[in-house]
């Protein structure tokens, strides 16, 4: 049984030519259908930076209060004169996070040192001298460390006052 071709044989009454199989084999694989992504992933990626770069983020609007007929309207006084805020300039005096000496613009805070001082000082004026919607600008002394600033806008939000803002750094 030596040779090239291999003798047919019977399996169950069934033919089977070898031959015939191994033409099967050689003969070429029906080419593979793919679908190529990467212009639509181009297009996808486009299409995302269009969109964020015509997005424009905005804080949402706030609402506003009407003054409908049948309610009472609060009158304005005309004599009361605009709310100036109170500059507070933060020094530092060491590395410690009370080493700091802050001076206010107005009379009724005044000037100290250490942040449960502002603190005091500001909550004792709240209601009374000063509105509870006062402002305060926080201006940090040149030199001045950045824990000592936030402190001194920490101390003023302990004090109940919610318009605290920090400004650019000078004397």
């Amino acid at each position: 049984m030596s040779g090239d071709n291999p003798q047919p044989t019977r399996d169950a009454g069934a033919m089977i030519d070898y031959d015939d199989r191994r033409k099967r084999a050689r003969r070429p694989a029906l080419p593979m259908m793919g679908l190529n992504v990467a212009p639509m992933i181009d297009v996808v990626f486009l299409l995302l930076m269009y969109f964020m770069l015509i997005t424009e983020f905005r804080a949402p609007e706030g609402s506003m209060p009407l003054n409908i007929a049948g309610q009472a309207a609060e009158a304005a006084d005309p004599f009361a004169l605009p709310e100036a805020p109170i500059t507070i300039v933060v020094e530092s005096l060491g590395q410690g996070r009370a080493d700091a000496l802050w001076r206010a613009d107005s009379p009724i805070i005044g000037t100290g040192s250490g942040f449960a001082s502002l603190t005091d000082a500001a909550f004792a004026q709240r209601g009374g001298v000063l509105a509870p919607s006062q402002r305060f600008d926080i201006r940090p002394a040149p030199g001045c460390r950045w824990e000592h600033a936030v402190a001194t806008v920490n101390a003023l939000r302990l004090a109940r006052y919610e318009q605290v803002r920090l400004t650019e750094e000078g004397g």
